[in-house]
């Protein structure tokens, strides 16, 4: 079949019901473009507006670096709390926690840094540490990251962001990664689904336009969308654009071929993905 004749047919089952689009249909439609894009995404607003109507909603946040504001200390939680005092105080109702935390922190360091954020302000909410950050959190107070995520739970934790899902797909998480192992897909999908089980909820994402293909892309969405199916605890699915223009500025003159926005780091020869100032997560 003609692609634009795939396109149409594929554009005629989503109007029809999204739920019988077969993957071949999906990556057909990722690759819609002009006013077949048009059509796709005024299909998915019909849908959207059926769904859950025009109401907008925001939620006003802080984010705090736990590896600068500290934890399990006297000085970092006086300032944790005036941090989060001044963020409430300009209309803020949840505070976000998202990196490591410092090397000298103690074992129950998250869950006191959590702890301090809740009580600051009572009824913020606290939107806190990725899936790698709760396995780090786990390994540091020596237990399992279930009895990490209640205990952090009952400190105060509302939700846990469902970042560093890159494309969960274990071969181009290790090419993002410069060829080395990355947290397995397995590993991702198991912490997440720990959260939901312990009663937080979480968000979704996905970085794309990168080395992933279509295919990758369609398989990233429907192992979330069978999560949320069994788990109920996807809040919402953030769509994140790699933009090569983030990335580091290569320091080698020569063009890579390997990676789309990719640098050269220094005098070495080995092509490497931009690194953390791209923004992937």
């Amino acid at each position: 079949m003609p692609e634009t004749a795939r396109v149409r047919a594929a554009l005629q089952v989503a109007a029809a019901d999204p739920q019988q689009l077969s993957d071949d249909d999906a990556e057909v439609l990722l690759a819609a473009d002009g006013d077949d894009l048009d059509e796709l995404a005024a299909i998915a607003d019909a849908r959207r507006r059926e769904r859950v109507g025009d109401a907008l909603t925001f939620v006003v946040n802080r984010n705090l670096d736990p590896a600068r504001v500290g934890a399990g200390t006297p000085a970092s939680r006086a300032r944790v709390r005036a941090l989060v005092a001044e963020a409430a105080g300009l209309g803020a109702t949840e505070v976000c926690l998202q990196g490591p935390l410092p090397p000298g922190a103690p074992a129950d360091g998250a869950v006191d840094l959590v702890r301090t954020v809740a009580q600051a302000v009572p009824g913020v909410h606290v939107h806190a540490f990725r899936p790698p950050e709760v396995a780090a959190a786990a390994r540091r107070a020596g237990s399992t990251p279930r009895a990490f995520l209640q205990r952090a739970r009952e400190a105060g934790l509302g939700s846990v962001p469902g970042t560093a899902a890159k494309v969960l797909d274990d071969g181009v998480r290790a090419a993002l990664n410069g060829g080395r192992p990355d947290l397995p897909v397995a590993r991702w999908l198991e912490l997440v689904t720990t959260a939901h089980e312990v009663g937080l909820t979480s968000t979704a994402t996905m970085v794309y336009g990168h080395v992933e293909t279509a295919a990758q892309q369609v398989a990233h969405l429907r192992l979330l969308a069978r999560t949320a199916e069994r788990t109920g605890g996807f809040t919402e699915f953030i769509a994140m654009p790699f933009t090569p223009a983030a990335a580091r500025r290569c320091a080698r003159p020569a063009p890579c071929t390997r990676w789309r926005g990719c640098c050269w780091t220094g005098a070495s020869t080995t092509c490497r993905p931009p690194g953390p100032s791209s923004g992937w997560s």
